[in-house]
């Protein structure tokens, strides 16, 4: 772990003592935990450093191999978040080829 990333680490709520019976890794249907998991994420000073790490390393794995809340987003939701950058990444690159 770089110390970028240990600086962010910590300072993340999960990471906090009063969030560690938080379940971060929910069940996919289960929504009650998920939302829980997803009201710690908003809160978080952090949230944008975790998802893009969390969108840095899952890169483009498919969303069933995306585990866990991540900067307050299931790994499905942060498969679409990937997806649309990288297509507007694309239609940029074209747009200015033009």
């Amino acid at each position: 772990m770089s110390q970028r990333t240990a600086a962010w680490t910590a300072r993340a709520l999960c990471a906090q003592p009063p969030y560690r019976g938080v379940d971060f890794f929910p069940q996919p249907n289960d929504q009650r935990s998920t939302a829980k998991a997803v009201a710690v994420c908003a809160d978080c000073p952090v949230w944008r450093d975790c998802l893009t790490d969390a969108l840095r390393t899952e890169g483009g794995s498919r969303p069933e191999y995306r585990h866990g809340i991540r900067g307050g987003l299931t790994g499905y939701e942060r498969y679409a978040s990937y997806r649309r950058v990288t297509q507007n990444r694309r239609r940029a690159r074209q747009a200015a080829a033009r």
